[in-house]
């Protein structure tokens, strides 16, 4: 079978199932106007973020770094359990952030990417995320 239009794998509702039957849904793809990145999210951060929410995306190039403005654009309504870097259980939201210069990402899909959702406007300040502050010996 051939896909009616060209565009980007945004979604793989099968990818579990062996065999569908005539008239499922195989494959979504998303047109080059959709450009946008995911991210998971633990579930100590998703409340502080919405719709609208502005976020910072740098792409990690060959060489070089370059940095796109966006806003978040959807935030699911679940967690999924995952496993942390450190092997410990740990709850994710998935969310995902529509960039403002579609037109210069072109031929870019695919890199990893860091996102930094702004969500305090202050200027010249330290901010160390909670989940990162353990407390030893009675001390954070």
């Amino acid at each position: 079978m051939k896909a009616e239009k060209g565009g980007i794998v945004t979604g793989l509702p099968v990818k579990d199932m062996s065999v569908i039957q005539a008239g499922e849904t195989a494959v979504v793809l998303g047109g080059s106007a959709e450009t946008f990145v995911e991210a998971d999210v633990l579930t100590s951060v998703a409340p502080y973020l919405s719709v609208g929410t502005l976020a910072r995306v740098t792409f990690k190039l060959r060489g070089r770094d370059e940095t796109y403005e966006g806003a978040v654009s959807r935030i699911y309504e679940f967690a999924e359990q995952k496993t942390s870097s450190l092997g410990l259980k740990e709850y994710r939201v998935h969310v995902e952030v529509t960039l403002e210069e579609p037109e210069t990402l072109k031929g870019k899909e695919g890199y990893g990417v860091h996102v930094e959702f702004l969500l305090f406007g202050n200027g010249d300040v330290l901010t160390v995320p909670q989940d990162a502050v353990f407390e030893a010996e009675d001390e954070k």
